[in-house]
């Protein structure tokens, strides 16, 4: 949570809380029942609530990163549906599976587990830049004719005389 020891207004306590937790303007507003502008007077015209939100910002972006870390790397259950229909198991009261006609029988969804790899592209890129960060094309460029003439190739980073 966001240190809000320095800050008494309830309504401003109130938007830090819900902001930190959702990283949306918007929302936070909604939860903490404040008009959308009166954040931004306070932002302007109040440091210690400025400092405040910038911690609740943090918050939220550690709260992001850790969603994103989790999808990426347990992954996401998804249901199983085929011709639009929600498909599954059924079993009865001992957890036994039974046909979908036993009475007092439940379903239990079938789901497929789902890793966001774009995710973790993103995860590997910030945690070390230097080695999965992007790599530009190799520029070539020919003087003279292709008998004669020299070629000269230049990788990402380096400057084409």
């Amino acid at each position: 949570m966001t240190k809000l020891d320095g800050i008494a207004h309830p309504k401003k306590r109130a938007f830090l809380a819900a902001y930190s937790e959702c990283g949306i303007i918007t929302a936070a507003v909604e939860a903490a029942q404040v008009a959308r502008a009166s954040h931004y007077q306070w932002m302007e015209h109040d440091e210690e609530y400025a400092l405040a939100f910038n911690q609740a910002k943090e918050v939220a972006i550690e709260y992001m990163e850790a969603e994103a870390r989790r999808r990426a790397v347990n992954g996401v259950d998804e249901p199983v549906v085929y011709q639009g229909k929600l498909q599954g198991v059924w079993v009865d009261e001992e957890g036994k599976t039974v046909s979908a006609y036993t009475p007092g029988a439940t379903q239990i969804p079938l789901t497929i587990k789902k890793y966001d790899s774009t995710l973790l592209i993103f995860l590997l890129k910030a945690a070390r830049p230097e080695k999965y960060r992007d790599r530009g094309a190799v520029v070539t460029a020919q003087f003279g004719d292709k008998e004669k003439g020299v070629t000269l190739a230049f990788g990402p980073g380096e400057d084409v005389p």
